[in-house]
């Protein structure tokens, strides 16, 4: 008992400098079909904040909006450090594997407080909403 309670205690010290602080978010809400989104601060480099849809892919003009959404919720927290957002699927059933739905991200700059979203060119020219949304100032 009293090894297990000191090698308890010496995984309790570790754990600090081994782990990142990580955080729930609560946005992307408004349909039945919202994300689960968390923020990882980093100790260095910009903080990330993942999004992720379950069992639902996103349209292109949800899925920006849900990052905007989280990123301007996570910067609400710690805005003043730079913050990449990615977004992500997984099926229901299976909880700890999910696969990155590119070529959605989204970046939050500190120095300016905007959130800049990111897709690539070739689905910017073949989708009309996203044409819409590069011409409404969005990045693409």
């Amino acid at each position: 008992m009293l090894r297990k309670c000191i090698l308890a205690a010496f995984a309790l010290l570790a754990a600090p400098c081994a782990a990142q602080d990580h955080f729930s978010l609560y946005c992307g809400r408004g349909t039945p079909d919202y994300p689960d989104a968390d923020l990882t601060l980093s100790a260095s480099g910009s903080h990330e904040v993942h999004v992720v849809f379950v069992g639902v892919r996103p349209s292109p003009v949800r899925a920006d909006w849900s990052l905007r959404d989280c990123l301007n919720t996570a910067a609400r927290f710690a805005g003043s450090r730079d913050m990449v957002a990615s977004l992500w699927y997984r099926d229901r059933d299976i909880r700890h594997q999910r696969e990155p739905m590119p070529p959605y991200g989204a970046t939050y700059k500190a120095a300016s407080r905007t959130v800049v979203l990111q897709r690539s060119a070739t689905n910017c020219s073949t989708n009309k909403k996203a044409r819409s949304s590069v011409e409404a100032g969005l990045s693409c």
